[in-house]
């Protein structure tokens, strides 16, 4: 993902579950000798400016562990959202395995586990723009 100094994004992080807001204070471009390819790297203002606390990638991640970095809120809230859906998703199939599995053979009707179809759910994520998950 390309950004532009100035532009502030917001980190997500696994390690503390925050979103934290950077501001990207340096882009680096780098070429060598025989290789046609560009490399591109930042560097991020993170917390209050007086602190000076900048940060590459390799110290975000020393300090905040496996992130995403997206440049909007919305993204931020979209992003959440899809991987809260997977989660609930996956923990729901995996209880319902264990239930089958664990108390077949001791409930007294067959189809013992109860599941209803899918509602949707809307989410609002602010600035007249909803979800369906």
């Amino acid at each position: 993902m390309n950004f532009t100094p100035g532009q502030v994004v917001f980190l997500i992080s696994s390690k503390t579950l925050n979103i934290v807001p950077l501001l990207v204070s340096e882009e680096i471009k780098k070429r060598k000798i025989g290789f046609n390819e560009e490399e591109i790297t930042y560097k991020f203002l993170v917390g209050d400016p007086k602190l000076n606390q900048v940060c590459d990638f390799q110290k975000l991640e020393e300090q905040f562990g496996k992130f995403t970095v997206l440049p909007t809120l919305d993204l931020v809230k979209e992003y959440l959202v899809r991987n809260f859906q997977q989660s609930l998703d996956t923990m729901c199939k995996d209880a319902n395995l264990k239930a089958e599995t664990w108390y077949s053979g001791l409930v007294a009707e067959p189809g013992f586990i109860q599941t209803q179809p899918s509602q949707e759910l809307i989410v609002d994520l602010g600035n007249n723009k909803t979800i369906k998950v």
